[in-house]
C-alpha cells in the first residue's frame, strides 16, 4: 500500500520559531501543531501554533495569507475570556505561527467526557464569560464560526480563577 507523506514534521524540543524557543508538543489540529514553548527574549511562556502546509489542492499563499489574517484580527480582541495572541509571523521555515496565551488546564470536550454535565452554577459562570467574549468579538465585527467544545479551553479548571476561553479562530471572518 501507498502512504501518503506527512504534511509536515514535528518539531523538536529546542527547535526555534520566530523567538520561541519550543520546549514540547501540546497538540496537533486540523491543520497546525501547537507547542509549549517560551519566548528567548522575556522568558515569557507560550502556546505556539505552527501551521502546516495546506491541504489539497489549496493554494499555499491563500491558507498562509488567511492563518495571518486570523492572528492579525485576534490579536484585536483584549478579553480574560479569548485567548491572546502575543505574536506571530513567518519561522525560517517558511511555515506561519502565531504565539499565544500558554494556558493551564483542558478543553470543554474533556471535562464533560471526566465529569458529565456541568452543574448549572458552574455553566453558568463559565458560559457567562465565554458569552461576553463573543460579543466583543461581534462587536468588532469578527465571528468566530467554529464554537464546539474542543474550542472552549476551561483555564484553572474547578479553581479559583477557572474560566471559559475561546480559542481557535481558525475560520473566523470579519463583518463588513
Amino acid at each position: 500500500a501507498v502512504q501518503s507523506p506527512k504534511q509536515t514534521d514535528e518539531l523538536a524540543a529546542g527547535a526555534m520559531v520566530g523567538h520561541y524557543r519550543v520546549s514540547g508538543t501540546l497538540g496537533r489540529g486540523g491543520f497546525a501543531w501547537v507547542y509549549e514553548a517560551q519566548d528567548s527574549r522575556t522568558g515569557q511562556p507560550a502556546a505556539v501554533k505552527v501551521l502546516d502546509r495546506p491541504p489539497n489542492n489549496q493554494d499555499a499563499d491563500e491558507f498562509n495569507e488567511r492563518f495571518l489574517r486570523e492572528a492579525r484580527t485576534i490579536g484585536t480582541l483584549k478579553h480574560p475570556n479569548i485567548v491572546e495572541v502575543y505574536d506571530f509571523g513567518v519561522a525560517d521555515t517558511g511555515r506561519p505561527y502565531m504565539a499565544m496565551e500558554l494556558l493551564q488546564g483542558h478543553d470543554l470536550e474533556r471535562e464533560l467526557e471526566r465529569h458529565g454535565v456541568l452543574e448549572p452554577e458552574r455553566a453558568r459562570n463559565l458560559f457567562g464569560g465565554a458569552l461576553d467574549a463573543l460579543g466583543t468579538a461581534h462587536g468588532q465585527g469578527i465571528v468566530h464560526k467554529d464554537l464546539k467544545p474542543t474550542n472552549l479551553f476551561i483555564a484553572d479548571p474547578r479553581g479559583p480563577g477557572e474560566r471559559l476561553v475561546l480559542v481557535d479562530f481558525g475560520i473566523a471572518w470579519a463583518m463588513t
